[in-house]
């Protein structure tokens, strides 16, 4: 079976013959570890990710290829989002958030919020979603159909690389700032309804247009989480985001793609919702959601992309620990049905051995719920 014939097949709950294991090391690991971390790399293939992959410019289909990272080099897709990675640099996205790099080789943060007063709304100009996204100035659409092209040649799932972690909750706080923005939730002015279905409408016309160069999957990232709950109630969530996100993901699913969503943080509460708007897969952490909290309320509703503790047991833990860490949420989580898939993020905090433990792990498990 292909990776894409099983990627697809754990997303739909039809029986795929393993559980799909990734591990992604961020750009402060490959600055850290350099050829150690390639060593392991090398070593798993299938399992761990480069940065070029990461990227969304190489399939993985032939493993990692000796200099095929160049360890400073952030590479394209990052340095047009987040700038150079490098410590100190100051640089403005595509809405005009201008963002601050605290630590080299990690994600800075917006240090200016251009709508934080409501009065700026009446000049703003949102970008062009077809020629100023992310990646900042392009028309690049026909390379982008031939990355997804060459994907579905080679039997690998054809993801759309089209958002960072800021869908819809956090470009909306990128733009208001977090305290204005969750006031705003809570007091509804009249201009928050607008700039809502600005961003919705961004996202909706990239959807599409991924949805038309046969993307079969599209990414949306928005931390709706704390460490212990959700950020907002449910009631919240229903009234201002559940209806964006649904438009937005719904967008996908008709035009044949599914939706993945990323979501740090504890959402257990906000489960139901979630599902209900129409996402296939949800990237939720076993951290804060615990595996038992999520077996109790997304287990076979929805596709799990778990994300592993890299809080406790995956920085800290032993290669024992790793190990009955990736057991239990396989024997928890796992069903011959499917619905299931791993991922493990990797910073610098991470050692070498537990990266490698964690890789051993996936490999040894992805087959043992059968």
């Amino acid at each position: 079976m292909t990776q894409r014939e099983n990627y697809l097949r754990a997303v739909e709950f039809r029986r795929p013959e393993w559980i799909p294991g990734i591990i992604y090391p961020q750009p402060a690991a490959w600055q850290q570890y350099r050829d150690d971390l390639m060593a392991v790399a090398r070593r798993h293939p299938t399992t761990i990710i480069t940065k070029e992959q990461r990227d969304g410019l190489k399939p993985r289909t032939g493993g990692v290829q000796p200099g095929s990272v160049d360890y400073d080099d952030t590479g394209p897709a990052y340095r047009k989002v987040y700038g150079s990675y490098r410590e100190g640099d100051e640089y403005p996205d595509n809405w005009g958030c201008v963002w601050r790099n605290i630590s080299s080789g990690l994600l800075g943060q917006v240090i200016t919020h251009p709508l934080a007063d409501w009065q700026a709304l009446d000049n703003y100009q949102p970008p062009d979603p077809l020629t100023q996204t992310q990646y900042g100035q392009r028309d690049c659409w026909e390379e982008a159909a031939a990355v997804i092209r060459q994907a579905k040649q080679l039997h690998e799932v054809a993801i759309a690389p089209a958002y960072p972690d800021d869908s819809l909750f956090e470009r909306l706080q990128y733009l208001r700032g977090f305290e204005n923005l969750m006031i705003d939730l809570l007091t509804a002015p009249p201009q928050l309804s607008g700039l809502i279905d600005m961003v919705v409408d961004y996202n909706v016309t990239l959807a599409r247009k991924w949805t038309q160069i046969g993307a079969d999957v599209v990414l949306f990232g928005d931390d709706l989480g704390t460490q212990t709950a959700a950020m907002m109630s449910p009631s919240t969530f229903r009234q201002w985001l559940k209806p964006a996100y649904t438009q937005m993901f719904q967008t996908c699913r008709r035009g044949g793609a599914h939706v993945h969503f990323h979501c740090d943080g504890n959402i257990l509460e906000l489960a139901d919702d979630l599902i209900d708007t129409g996402l296939s897969m949800i990237n939720a952490m076993s951290t804060t959601n615990t595996i038992d909290g999520l077996a109790e309320t997304m287990k076979g509703r929805v596709c799990l992309d778990l994300g592993m503790d890299r809080q406790h047991v995956f920085p800290k833990g032993s290669p024992t620990e790793i190990r009955e860490h990736v057991k239990e949420a396989v024997t928890k989580l796992g069903s011959p049905a499917g619905g299931l898939m791993m991922r493990a993020e990797v910073n610098a905090d991470i050692p070498l051995e537990n990266i490698e433990a964690m890789a051993d792990a996936m490999e040894e498990f992805r087959e043992y719920y059968q």
